[in-house]
C-alpha cells in the first residue's frame, strides 16, 4: 500500500510541476538582451566609388563619396533614380548606408553582403517599395 501512495505522490508532484510551470506568467522571466553590432567608419573605404544600381526601376550608373564623418553622397545617371545623402557605416563587418533621396525624401537603406576596401556590394530597399541590388568598386 505504500509504494502505490508513494506513486499517486509522485504523481501529484509532477502534475503539480506541470501546471505550476504551464501557468506561470512570463511578466517575470528573464530577458535576453542582444546587443547589436558596433557601428563604425572604416577609413579604408573613405572615399569615391564607382559602379551600378540595379532594381525595380531599371539600372544605373552611379557614384558614392564616403567621408571620413560618416556621410555619404550618391550621383547617378539615370532619369529615374535620385541621388541621395545620408550616413554610412560598418557593423559586424557589412557595409551599411540610409538616407533620403532629393527627389521627394524617399527613405532609402544600402545593406552591403561584406566591406573590402576595393569592392562592395548589396542590397538596397526604398520606402516607397522599390528595391534591387547595387556594385561598387573604389577609384
Amino acid at each position: 500500500m505504500k509504494v502505490l501512495n508513494l506513486n499517486y505522490f509522485f504523481i501529484l508532484l509532477g502534475l503539480t510541476l506541470f501546471f505550476t510551470i504551464s501557468c506561470a506568467s512570463d511578466d517575470n522571466s528573464p530577458e535576453i538582451a542582444v546587443v547589436p553590432a558596433t557601428r563604425t567608419i572604416d577609413p579604408e573605404l573613405v572615399g569615391i566609388w564607382n559602379g551600378t544600381v540595379e532594381g525595380t526601376l531599371g539600372s544605373a550608373n552611379v557614384s558614392f563619396t564616403l567621408q571620413q564623418d560618416g556621410a555619404i553622397s550618391a550621383e547617378t545617371d539615370s532619369q529615374v533614380l535620385c541621388p541621395f545623402s545620408g550616413s554610412w557605416w560598418v557593423s559586424g563587418g557589412k557595409f551599411e548606408a540610409s538616407g533620403e533621396d532629393e527627389c521627394d525624401g524617399t527613405s532609402i537603406s544600402l545593406r552591403g553582403n561584406g566591406a573590402s576596401s576595393i569592392k562592395i556590394s548589396g542590397n538596397w530597399t526604398a520606402s516607397s517599395g522599390n528595391n534591387g541590388t547595387f556594385s561598387m568598386t573604389k577609384l
